[in-house]
């Protein structure tokens, strides 16, 4: 998640060069306060989510896992 002190480029940066580049498969990058959400995966696509109404899903990593975007609404 991101926090109002964090720089969003830093972030993208460390999961991109950081997490995916060492195997994590996928990362979920959260901005409450835009409402806005990445979906990192390991084949390196991005998906950009707009708006909190959706759910993000555990895919093949977390079957079955969900987070409903909503609950992070302030």
């Amino acid at each position: 998640m991101r926090f109002e002190t964090d720089r969003l480029s830093k972030l993208k940066k460390k999961i991109t060069e950081g997490w995916i580049a060492n195997g994590v498969r996928l990362v979920w990058l959260t901005d409450p306060v835009k409402e806005r959400a990445w979906v990192y995966r390991a084949d390196g696509s991005v998906e950009e989510i707009s708006g909190f109404d959706q759910v993000l899903s555990g895919e093949d990593v977390l079957p079955g896992f969900a987070l409903d975007l909503r609950t992070l609404k302030g």
